[in-house]
């Protein structure tokens, strides 16, 4: 179970959000200079494919970016919360259990 939920979020909840948000914010800068002309002397063909490719490719560009920091914070939340919460909970089940067969005794 533990690792069940240490996968989902170190390797699909957490990267898909921060793969997502890196996406949306490179469209919108992108989209931002495209519309102000920054880039100027670019023809409209060139400048739709590179607001429809660039941040795609900037957010496959961020996963090797992304693993550590995402890795290291997971396991360092758990290491404080949710392992401790696991734990208190198997204990207690534990004490009902040892509790309960002494009773049919």
């Amino acid at each position: 179970l533990e690792s069940l939920v240490w996968q989902s979020f170190a390797s699909v909840i957490i990267p898909g959000f921060t793969i997502n948000r890196c996406v949306a914010l490179a469209h919108f800068l992108l989209a931002s200079l495209l519309k102000e002309e920054v880039v100027g002397g670019i023809s409209t063909e060139t400048a739709e494919k590179l607001d429809h490719w660039g941040p795609t490719i900037f957010g496959l560009a961020m996963i090797p970016v992304i693993v550590r920091p995402i890795d290291s914070t997971v396991e360092k939340t758990f290491e404080r919360h949710v392992r401790p919460a696991i734990k208190k909970f198997l204990d207690e089940y534990e004490e009902k259990e040892i509790a309960r067969l002494e009773e049919l005794k």
